[in-house]
């Protein structure tokens, strides 16, 4: 079992906190409820093992350096934009570079999430746009309506997943071969 703190980053009103709350508390948010930045925390299961994963929902109006301070000690981050919402989708890339950034590294667990996929008519994105954007990140891309807790499980379940092949790849810096050295 496994504990994984995990950060959703995205425009204000793509969805973040409903896929957050359909996740911890299996329910739809309602309209006009009142948005703060949380911790959710849900099991899930990977392949036959469970295990915990807290997201971290930061309010609508956080501003870069918090940011960074809460981006800095996640596992690994979901990028949220709204089919609906062409800004949304284009932020993403800087919303990228900070978790990076924050991070300290190159390269770090995403996927990248569309909203809204029940919406068919009205769309600014595409989901080749959403395919091609998740390929130049190297991470999966996924589509979900909020409504359905199947899709939305599945996204964080991929970004888990996503935490797990990139810790394997990459032991933790205690556990790399040190080099030799030599002082005289």
């Amino acid at each position: 079992m496994g504990d994984y703190t995990v950060f959703m980053a995205g425009m204000k009103g793509v969805g973040k906190t409903s896929l957050s709350v359909q996740l911890a508390q299996n329910r739809v948010v309602s309209d006009g409820e009142v948005h703060e930045a949380n911790t959710f925390t849900r099991r899930v299961i990977v392949g036959s093992e469970e295990h915990t994963v807290s997201v971290t929902d930061p309010g609508p109006e956080e501003d870069a350096k918090k940011l960074s301070t809460s981006m800095r000690f996640c596992r690994g981050f979901m990028l949220v934009f709204s089919y609906k919402s062409r800004a949304s989708f284009d932020c993403l890339t800087q919303f990228r570079s900070i978790a990076l950034d924050a991070k300290g590294v190159s390269s770090a667990p995403f996927v990248l999430v569309a909203t809204h996929s029940d919406v068919k008519s009205g769309r600014q994105v595409t989901p080749e746009d959403g395919r091609a954007l998740a390929s130049s990140f190297g991470c999966p891309f996924l589509e979900v309506c909020s409504m359905n807790y199947d899709d939305v499980e599945n996204c964080f379940v991929e970004l888990v997943k996503e935490i797990m092949a990139k810790e394997a790849a990459s032991p933790p810096l205690s556990m790399k071969k040190k080099k030799d050295c030599c002082v005289q």
